[in-house]
């Protein structure tokens, strides 16, 4: 836009403006010109309309008395609350519109049809909205401490303890029940089952479980796995959009029917003939149906490129199955889903979770002491995981140390 002085001669009061607005609207030349045309212009004392050159640049609206002449007026856009219509009442001309200001003047107009009408408050809204810098956030209110309570072992507890160290959640404290063996060959469950843990918790929550999730500034206590997970997924947005949300739902369900199938064998039998009829069967038809879903979703993991609510809990299903294959029928399971495998990979790569794979949570047992696979009868989980950090910096930065530390055998079965 051109710039220049108000005309010294100008002496058409309805199109003064206030001093203090003047300096600003004669430097017009320093903005950036959006849009410039004819319009007739209501003065503010005498009420006659007289034809005006308008230009609208990044701060201000500049009107003229002619193209090229001489700076009448204007309006700076800071001011502008609102482009409308003009009523009946303040415009008998067809086509007229307001530019409203906190000045307590609203500038009346009219164009020479409805669209250049239209035009003109759209170029005009635009700008203002374009100056205008948007609301600055609230403060993000600090999360509430939490914590993650299950019993000593990896269980329906590691799909928490993962997603929590996954989200980098420092506020949070693992609670970790222990089970003893008596004397007399029989199971101590007290640390749970006593006045001071479970009891304490049925006041807040009757139906209390393991694992559960506490607030520990409101104290609310949430239970049932598929409820803690969903209420980390909120907390962390682990859940993505609503089609992911509905997947993720889904596969948490799946991952669950998988861990049902899979506890009974775990706590009744170590028969290896039995342990084949299981992968064969009851495995490989869970196995399926996530191969399955990786090949039609097509992402690196179950709903998205990245790990989401469903995915922790089926990494644990997929790990759990591939330790008991591996310890029970001498093999790996995996071999036989190369897309599990690929997924089972990339998952234990996550950057996010070595802090959880180097941790003594991924170093408890898969299951208690009472069960016939997963309990003492497995490799420590700490071996496994010391295996799979050698194999991960191999990875990162090959040596023939590494490469040697990598081909070792599975670790003999321990107590």
């Amino acid at each position: 836009p051109r710039s220049g002085k108000m005309a010294d001669n100008d002496h058409d009061h309805d199109d003064e403006v206030a001093a203090e607005h003047r300096e600003r609207l004669e430097t017009v030349s320093t903005s950036v010109l959006v849009h410039e045309g004819e319009l007739h212009k209501q003065g503010q004392l005498r009420h006659g309309w007289k034809k005006r050159w308008f230009q609208i640049s990044s701060d201000t609206i500049a009107y003229y008395d002619k193209k090229g002449g001489n700076m009448k007026g204007g309006i700076l856009l800071e001011t502008v609350t609102g482009c409308r219509n003009a009523s009946p009442a303040e415009s008998k001309k067809p086509h007229s519109f307001s530019v409203d200001t906190t000045t307590g003047r609203n500038f009346l107009m009219y164009a020479s049809s409805d669209d250049e009408r239209a035009d003109w408050m759209a170029k005009i809204s635009e700008t203002v909205e374009k100056l205008t810098p948007p609301e600055p956030a609230p403060p993000k209110k600090k999360a509430a401490p939490l914590v993650i309570a299950y019993w000593k072992i990896r269980g329906l507890g590691a799909p928490l303890r993962m997603m929590a160290h996954y989200a980098g959640d420092k506020s949070v404290e693992f609670t970790s029940y222990e089970v003893f063996k008596k004397d007399d060959g029989s199971w101590d469950r007290s640390s749970w089952f006593c006045d001071e843990a479970k009891g304490a918790l049925k006041k807040t929550n009757f139906l209390i479980n393991l694992p559960y999730i506490k607030n520990k500034d409101s104290g609310h206590v949430v239970t049932q796995s598929n409820a803690c997970t969903s209420y980390l997924a909120r907390r962390y947005d682990l859940f993505g959009n609503e089609e992911q949300t509905a997947a993720n739902e889904q596969l948490m369900c799946q991952a669950m029917d998988w861990r049902n199938s899979a506890v009974g064998k775990m706590y009744s039998t170590a028969d290896k003939e039995v342990w084949e009829a299981y992968f064969s069967n009851e495995v490989k038809n869970h196995s399926e149906k996530f191969e399955g879903w990786l090949a039609q979703r097509g992402t690196k993991f179950l709903v998205a490129d990245v790990p989401l609510a469903s995915d922790f809990h089926t990494f644990e299903m997929i790990e759990q199955h591939e330790i008991c294959s591996v310890e029970v029928l001498g093999k790996s399971y995996l071999e036989g889903y190369p897309r599990l495998k690929q997924y089972h990979d990339d998952f234990t790569m996550l950057p996010e979770l070595q802090s959880y794979f180097a941790s003594e949570y991924a170093a408890f047992p898969l299951n208690n002491k009472m069960a016939s696979v997963g309990g003492a009868q497995l490799p420590t989980q700490m071996e496994i995981v010391a295996r799979a950090n050698v194999m991960r910096a191999a990875l990162r930065e090959p040596s023939d140390d590494n490469e040697a530390a990598a081909e070792q055998p599975d670790a003999a079965p321990s107590e």
